[in-house]
């Protein structure tokens, strides 16, 4: 089968945009998603590595949590994958930030993870844009709960199911969803 390379439609000349992005528990940052995300438009990608069971263990995640609000000050998007779709969620609510969510894990309480709530402090409720894509194949993270969390939070979002996607997007889905995404081809 011959790959097919998406389609990214001209665009006029626009200011630079800087994106932060957040892996999942037990990720890494990676050259493809870097190299994806500037083919996507993005002039400066954010993209570090956090060991989440430390700094959860360390003070829930509160020094974590300051650190990246402060680094992501300049972002224009932020995107998260797994429990990083949490940290992203997080970050767009405090700030208002544009936010693309995979597989996000949301809804802390029903986690079998140590990691629950992130100490954060008051943030207030600043969502602006929320795109969600869910993997139609993922059995880690049931999607009832985070749209349940989502509803129960009065946070409106658009949700889109990506075909034959498990858990943790491989590098065509990844790109897919850049490709298609409203925010990013804003």
């Amino acid at each position: 089968m011959e790959h097919v390379e998406p389609y990214y439609p001209e665009r006029p000349e626009r200011p630079a945009r800087t994106v932060a992005m957040y892996h999942g528990l037990g990720g890494r940052p990676t050259r493809w998603e870097d190299r994806m995300l500037r083919r996507a438009g993005f002039s400066d990608v954010i993209f570090d590595h956090i060991d989440y069971d430390r700094e959860w263990f360390r003070d829930e995640c509160r020094s974590l949590f300051r650190r990246e609000l402060a680094k992501i000050r300049r972002a224009d998007v932020i995107i998260g994958i797994s429990l990083g779709g949490y940290m992203a969620y997080l970050l767009a609510q405090a700030t208002g930030k544009d936010l693309i969510m995979i597989n996000p894990s949301l809804d802390r309480e029903k986690t079998k993870l140590d990691i629950k709530h992130f100490n954060t402090g008051d943030i207030g409720n600043h969502f602006n844009r929320v795109e969600i894509y869910f993997g139609e194949l993922d059995e880690l993270i049931p999607m009832d709960n985070q749209v349940n969390f989502l509803n129960r939070n009065h946070i409106t979002y658009n949700a889109w199911i990506v075909n034959g996607m498990e858990h943790c997007p491989y590098m065509q889905e990844f790109e897919l969803i850049l490709a298609n995404s409203p925010i990013v081809n804003d």
